[in-house]
């Protein structure tokens, strides 16, 4: 009877590593999905910027 129960936690922790294992890299996926948003926005920023010094020239005193 108590090894049997022993297997069956073991079972199930094993199946709790499996599970927060998967997670890792679905977690690691989509850190990498919102750094490159950050990216593409932080170029629009520049882009939005660059193009408003072209359009509006800071005058020198």
């Amino acid at each position: 009877m108590y090894p049997y129960f022993s297997s069956f936690k073991f079972q199930i922790s094993s199946f709790q590593f499996q599970v927060s294992s998967f997670q890792f890299p679905v977690s690691s996926f989509k850190f990498q999905i919102s750094s490159f948003k950050f990216q593409v926005s932080s170029f629009k920023f520049q882009v939005s910027s660059f193009n408003l010094r072209q359009k509006y020239p800071l005058t020198e005193c």
